[in-house]
């Protein structure tokens, strides 16, 4: 006779015979009790496709679509997850790597913003790591997991592939209480600009602002067939490129690419228009050749028509009218000896417009580099390589005037001076640190203030800013100063040491 079978360490495991609907084992070692198969954790094939149904369920309250904002806060307590809500844990491995996989599989294009705030997450490496499987880290700006249990900064090192991240907010976490905690994210996560709603403020630059040379006589003939190829039309493409030509398009970061743009004086777009806009960014994402930033699509595109076919999915959306914005700073290299090549660099706008309805124009920085072929026997130049790079629109790069209007305006809200105040420092100024030097003793100035400094010293706006610097940090009158201003000679020298 067989021995009888004894209760072990199987005796809170479900039976498989009494979850399908009866067990006729009087001695089955294992649990006949529902209790127990409810706090069983969620097998990972399960967990994804619970997640699936419930994402798709409330699409509406997880995802801003204007946004492109994920929002996964207390997931736990959500009402369709309390079957499983024991293997909702952020914590463990198998978990992230669903949540990761769930979002790529229904976000398109993937979330700029993620929010996991107050889901009982003690560190963040397991989610970072899952979303970088995933290939989400790239696309990733801001993360929020604010009320949360995360004690120490060990997760930093998950981030640095993060290529794209500007934010980061974990208010209401131990970590937060660790000394020089801003400082070891900054010092680990340099590209970071803001920490806990906080800006992270970086020292301005001392190096000079950029000095655009005039080109030479011999780039004329270059540059005229540079311009002439920016404002060519769609049918006119294929005469400025060689037969096997190669083109590549390159994006910062995902959020370069062509989107929607909405004001308060636009009327509401059609869905048509909008499907269109939307088309053209998911080429431009899939086409991505960013090297640098590990985003690379499968090869770049060769010969005349491949190259026009590519320029025309790529750049031209349908019902657009597109046109560019070149800077005067192009950068020409000529290659002497046989070859005779020239490197074209030029900077400035692409501009998209719709041809049907009233909308904002969206506008993209951008950067080309062309490799220009020396005139053939028909006298002709051609491009052998183009290499087209988008910037996001408010993505501000020194190479571009340090003293434009949105640089500038950041001066002015960053230090509280007015603007036109802002305008007069810059021309005293020949870097960000000077602007910053001067604009740090003014902070605050009222401009009925500046009027009265202006007036005393016969309108000269540099003498004025000189003068309002001495009467914000000595405490003086507009009319004390301007005579101490006087007695130095109007040395500005003098004034730095004075100051």
């Amino acid at each position: 006779m067989s021995r009888p079978y004894i209760k072990s360490s199987t005796a809170k495991v479900p039976c498989k015979y009494f979850l399908r609907g009866r067990c006729h084992n009087k001695q089955c070692g294992f649990s006949h009790s529902k209790e127990s198969t409810s706090n069983a954790p969620a097998p990972a094939n399960m967990m994804v496709a619970v997640l699936k149904l419930v994402f798709q369920k409330q699409h509406q309250s997880l995802f801003d679509a204007e946004r492109n904002a994920v929002n996964l806060s207390c997931l736990r307590n959500c009402e369709d997850l309390k079957d499983v809500k024991t293997s909702i844990d952020f914590n463990t491995v198998a978990f992230c790597d669903a949540v990761a996989s769930v979002i790529k599989a229904n976000f398109i294009p993937p979330p700029s913003i993620l929010s996991v705030d107050d889901n009982e997450i003690k560190s963040l490496g397991h989610l970072f790591r899952a979303l970088e499987k995933h290939e989400l880290h790239v696309h990733i700006v801001a993360l929020s997991a604010r009320k949360n249990k995360i004690a120490t900064t060990d997760f930093v090192n998950s981030l640095k592939g993060f290529s794209s991240l500007q934010e980061l907010v974990l208010n209401e976490n131990p970590v937060t209480d660790i000394d020089d905690y801003r400082a070891i994210i900054r010092r680990q996560l340099p590209s970071l600009v803001g920490l806990d709603m906080r800006s992270i403020d970086v020292d301005p630059l001392s190096l000079p602002w950029p000095a655009f040379p005039v080109p030479h006589d011999n780039c004329l003939p270059v540059l005229h067939f540079v311009e002439a190829h920016s404002r060519a039309t769609v049918n006119q493409l294929p005469d400025f490129y060689c037969d096997d030509a190669c083109f590549s398009l390159v994006l910062n970061s995902p959020q370069a690419a062509l989107t929607a743009e909405r004001d308060e004086h636009s009327a509401s777009i059609p869905k048509e228009v909008v499907r269109d806009i939307m088309a053209c960014k998911l080429r431009q994402i899939d086409n991505d050749h960013n090297v640098v930033k590990g985003v690379k699509s499968q090869s770049m595109f060769r010969g005349r028509s491949m190259v026009c076919s590519k320029i025309l999915e790529c750049l031209y959306p349908q019902n657009f009218d597109i046109a560019m914005e070149l800077h005067s700073c192009p950068e020409v290299t000529f290659f002497e000896g046989a070859t005779g090549l020239a490197i074209v660099t030029i900077h400035g706008h692409i501009l998209w417009r719709s041809q049907t309805c009233a909308m904002s124009i969206i506008r993209r920085r951008m950067s080309r580099t062309l490799t220009v072929l020396p005139p053939g026997a028909d006298g002709r130049l051609l491009i052998a390589n183009d290499l087209f790079t988008m910037f996001c629109a408010d993505n501000d790069a020194l190479l571009f005037d340090a003293k434009g209007q949105l640089r500038l305006e950041r001066f002015s809200r960053r230090f509280d001076v007015h603007l036109n105040v802002v305008e007069e420092s810059a021309r005293m100024s020949s870097s960000d640190a000077e602007l910053a030097a001067v604009l740090r003793d003014l902070r605050g100035v009222p401009l009925a203030v500046m009027e009265e400094c202006a007036s005393l010293v016969g309108g000269d706006a540099a003498t004025a800013v000189s003068v309002a610097r001495l009467v914000l940090s000595k405490s003086l009158t507009p009319s004390q100063a301007v005579s101490a201003f006087d007695s130095i000679g109007r040395n500005n020298n003098r004034l730095m040491e004075l100051l």
